[in-house]
């Protein structure tokens, strides 16, 4: 299902279009809808490779590349070459330059090559270089793991630094693409779904609407075989090298504690040694810090709080991870109790996010007439305002000048 993914789509068709050769860098967190967006970008193109990297040996890799290549530009003669990425990359470029339009070169997973083989991205930035550049080539290296494609493609460390056309980080859809997947009419139901799932299409495609909400989470995430039980483990395994200590402050935040001096003292760890491990997990996109809108210097705010934007590692760690035994026992019915108790709570720090973006909607449709310049929360001591929108950054002794659309006191 190919759903509103249309401006990243324009992205690629723009590139493809435009005079010279391309190179593309697509990342983002599994399950965002990276390949699909790349099987419909090539769908209507006459040349092109799509080719899907796995944990292999890299040998076995350039075979199966091979053998995509040949069958991707029609080309039998591509199954003679010699297995190597400048054999087959020096017949692609020799190729393109006789084609009328660009030839697309996708490499999906491309963070496997680069793990099977520490010099791939040396060798594609040589093979860029003296082949590709002046080919008529669109090469689009797409990766899921964050970390290793920010290190293998986009750092200055990297040998392709410089290189790139163009970047895109492809995140999580907002609430008005979430609801074009849905028929249902009421609001309630689809903001329950959205806080289970967030904007992540694989997870979306699961949600049976004529279920109830409690059917859907047993169906996909409680239920043994059911395909997200463990799906942080194996996101966060995939990413990060002892991940234990990683699921010890997501689960802290999960469970209310946004101050990293409160993380700390609950894991037991110093407040230094618990920064590397927060800004790792902010560079995942899994965690952002917030601050009061009103602030002049955010990054040096003392008033951060860390909270765990991903909605679906949210849910998880709030009502899976503590109920394991639970789930393993068959003890649906406690877990849910535990559910249903929190269930309207937890979704009305999602409502938030949900209300932000509405706003936003309003201002760029006119239904808010006022050009706003900045949104977020604001708090002090003794109390909260849950959405402010500020249209300069001026303030007045109290620290606001702006309107305010939510309000909340603190509890």
């Amino acid at each position: 299902m190919f759903v509103n993914r249309e401006a990243e789509l324009e992205i690629l068709n723009n590139l493809y279009y435009r005079d010279g050769s391309v190179l593309f860098i697509l990342y983002g967190r599994r399950r965002t809808g990276k390949t699909t967006l790349l099987k419909k970008f090539i769908e209507d193109k006459t040349s092109s490779i799509y080719f899907l990297a796995d944990t292999q040996l890299e040998q076995e890799n350039i075979k199966r590349f091979r053998a995509m290549a040949s069958v991707g530009l029609r080309d039998s003669a591509i199954d003679d070459l010699m297995p190597s990425w400048e054999a087959m990359f020096r017949y692609i470029a020799s190729s393109a330059k006789r084609q009328e339009r660009k030839t697309i070169i996708v490499i999906d997973e491309f963070q496997y090559l680069a793990k099977s083989n520490p010099a791939v991205p040396s060798i594609f930035q040589r093979l860029w270089d003296e082949l590709l550049r002046e080919s008529s080539v669109m090469l689009v290296l797409c990766g899921s793991l964050l970390g290793m494609m920010y290190k293998s493609t986009l750092s200055y460390e990297s040998p392709l630094y410089g290189r790139r056309s163009g970047e895109l980080l492809m995140k999580p859809m907002g609430f008005y693409s979430f609801r074009e997947f849905f028929k249902i009419g009421k609001f309630e139901k689809l903001l329950q779904i959205y806080s289970l799932t967030g904007g992540v299409p694989r997870y979306i495609e699961e949600v049976n609407e004529k279920l109830s909400v409690e059917e859907n989470i047993y169906n996909n995430i409680l239920a043994k075989g059911s395909p997200f039980l463990n799906e942080p483990k194996f996101i966060l395994s995939q990413e990060i090298e002892a991940p234990a200590t990683y699921f010890s402050i997501l689960s802290s935040i999960a469970h209310g504690e946004h101050k990293v001096g409160g993380i700390a003292k609950r894991l037991e760890i110093k407040v230094q040694g618990l920064n590397k491990y927060l800004e790792t997990l902010r560079e995942l996109d899994l965690v952002a810090r917030e601050v009061p809108i009103t602030e002049k210097n955010p990054a040096k705010s003392k008033k951060g709080l860390y909270r765990i934007k991903d909605n679906f590692f949210r849910f998880w760690f709030r009502f899976v991870l503590p109920n394991m035994s639970h789930i393993e026992l068959g003890n649906y019915e406690i877990v849910f109790e535990n559910i249903r108790r929190d269930l309207s709570l937890f979704c009305s720090f999602v409502y938030e996010d949900v209300a932000r973006e509405i706003v936003r909607n309003y201002i760029r449709t006119g239904v808010i007439s006022k050009s706003f310049t900045s949104f977020g929360k604001w708090w002090s001591k003794d109390a909260e305002i849950d959405l402010v929108a500020m249209d300069n950054w001026s303030a007045n002794a109290n620290g606001l000048t702006s309107q305010c659309f939510m309000k909340s006191s603190k509890s």
